[in-house]
Formats: C-alpha cells, sequence, structure tokens
C-alpha cells in the first residue's frame, strides 16, 4: 500500500503541474506585470449552432432566432463565472453577442479560478480606449485652390459656363450628418437662415 500511494503521488502531482501551467496559459502574459489588479475580458467558447439561422426565413425570425441563441449560450456558459465573482465585491458585465465578461479590477487569485473553469478560453486584458475631447468651436478651413478631382473632370470649364450648381438639391447618406454643422447648417434645404428655425419634412430622414 505504501508502495502504490508513493507511486501514485508523484503522478498526481505531475498531473496537477500540468493542469496548473494549462490554466495560467488562459491568462495574457500581458497582464499582472507589477500591477496587483486589471481590467479584464474573460472570453468562452463561442455558440456554435447560430448557423442554422441560414435556413430560417424572414429577418426578423432569423434575428430573433440568433438572438436567443446568443444569450442562452452566455447564460449557460457563463454560469459557473457569475457565481465565482458574486462572491466578490467586483463589477462585472456580462456581454452575450461575443460570449465575453468584462470585469475591472479582477485580482490574480480570482483570475484563476475562471481560468480552472473548461468553459473559459482565455483571460485577456480590456484597455481603456480614449478619445480627443469635443471641440466647443468648430471652424471652417479656407481652400484657396481647386483639388486636383475637380480639376481632372473639369469642372471648372463648366463653372466658367454659367452652370456652378444653382437650384441642385444635393443629397447624402450616411451616420456622421449633423445638419447644424458650420459648414452645412445655411445651405441646408430645410433651414430657414431669416427665422432660424429648421423645417426636416422631406429634408431629412433618419
Amino acid at each position: 500500500m505504501i508502495r502504490q500511494f508513493r507511486l501514485f503521488l508523484p503522478g498526481f502531482l505531475f498531473f496537477a503541474f500540468g493542469l496548473s501551467m494549462l490554466h495560467a496559459q488562459k491568462i495574457s502574459s500581458d497582464l499582472y506585470n507589477g500591477v496587483n489588479t486589471e481590467d479584464v475580458l474573460v472570453c468562452f467558447k463561442p455558440a456554435e449552432n447560430i448557423q442554422q439561422a441560414r435556413w430560417i426565413k424572414g429577418k426578423n425570425a432569423k434575428a430573433q432566432f440568433v438572438y436567443d441563441q446568443l444569450t442562452a449560450h452566455a447564460a449557460r456558459s457563463q454560469e459557473q463565472a457569475i457565481a465565482i465573482l458574486r462572491q466578490t465585491d467586483l463589477s462585472a458585465n456580462s456581454l452575450f453577442l461575443v460570449n465575453a465578461i468584462a470585469i475591472r479590477n479582477l485580482d490574480l487569485a480570482t483570475a484563476r479560478k475562471l481560468a480552472a473553469l473548461p468553459e473559459v478560453t482565455g483571460i485577456s486584458l480590456d484597455p481603456w480606449v480614449y478619445f480627443d475631447e469635443p471641440m466647443n468651436e468648430s471652424t471652417i478651413g479656407e481652400r484657396n485652390a481647386i483639388e486636383w478631382g475637380v480639376e481632372r473632370i473639369q469642372a471648372p470649364a463648366v463653372w466658367a459656363m454659367g452652370y456652378t450648381g444653382q437650384g441642385v438639391t444635393v443629397g447624402g447618406a450616411d451616420t456622421g450628418y449633423e445638419w447644424f454643422h458650420p459648414a452645412i447648417k445655411n445651405k441646408y434645404r430645410g433651414y430657414n437662415e431669416v427665422m432660424d428655425v429648421a423645417d426636416h419634412n422631406y429634408h431629412w430622414h433618419d
């Protein structure tokens, strides 16, 4: 019995060490380098059956199927991780679309517990992305030269004939339009410059 135990113990320790190394590999090497906590993304195995949506007719029905599958799969696969997180005071946000959990200030000990879950595929840094502060005033730059593309289509020759775009309405389709932008506002067909009011009927579609 003693001999068998002695043979079993090294094998168990080797297995445990290998398992620990496997769990450690799930934690990105960018994490916990000189800091105690990190903002991280804990990623889980993706849903595999959403490809069935291709056989469903109707856009709404197809979207509902994908939504139901993703939310149900995320709820199942994240259940144990959320149970671990509930034992802490950590701030976490479940993301069903990519099947991940965003966690603020995750400590290494808890990260190792999460990495030990078979459904967890990896833990990576969730860095903050900073944008420039909005400008209070907008300035319209002056263009003193005709751009090469305008020159190439011989637009100046057409202008010289008196055709400068008078009476023409130019429409656009983009997600970034602001009718009140200084470069657009006074040219916007729905804006009454005299009354300083805008009427978007038949001029603006959102």
